[in-house]
């Protein structure tokens, strides 16, 4: 039987595609936490196109219908769904920032002063 090092071939071949089976699904876990992100833009981005198009359309006639349509409930409801999408997308928006700066701060602080801290609290 052939064998690669110690191990029998069918063995690293099975390692190999765990390798690739736990990348895949970290992969796809990245995918589904920018899911949200990208399904409250698009909402967003349809509602606002959708309240132009049918609320507030850019004409002479549209200043003139839109007195009576922008109270109609279509318009109510596309207008409430602007500002919900809108403040989710900036709490999401922030999230991911506070969470990059952090990163960040961990990534490029000094190992020295978090030994220091590690040694003061073990004191």
């Amino acid at each position: 039987e052939a064998s690669v090092g110690r191990l029998p071939a069918r063995w690293c071949d099975l390692l190999f595609l765990s390798y690739r089976t736990i990348v895949s699904y970290t992969m796809f876990r990245s995918l589904l936490f920018l899911l949200p992100i990208v399904a409250i833009f698009l909402t967003h981005y349809v509602s606002a196109n959708l309240y132009a198009a049918i609320c507030a359309p850019l004409s002479v006639e549209g200043l003139l219908f839109s007195v009576f349509t922008t109270s109609s409930p279509v318009c109510n409801a596309l207008l409430l769904t602007l500002n919900y999408t809108s403040s989710n997308y900036g709490l999401l928006m922030g999230g991911l920032v506070a969470m990059g700066i952090g990163a960040l701060t961990n990534l490029f602080a000094k190992p020295t002063a978090r030994a220091e801290g590690a040694e003061a609290t073990a004191s």
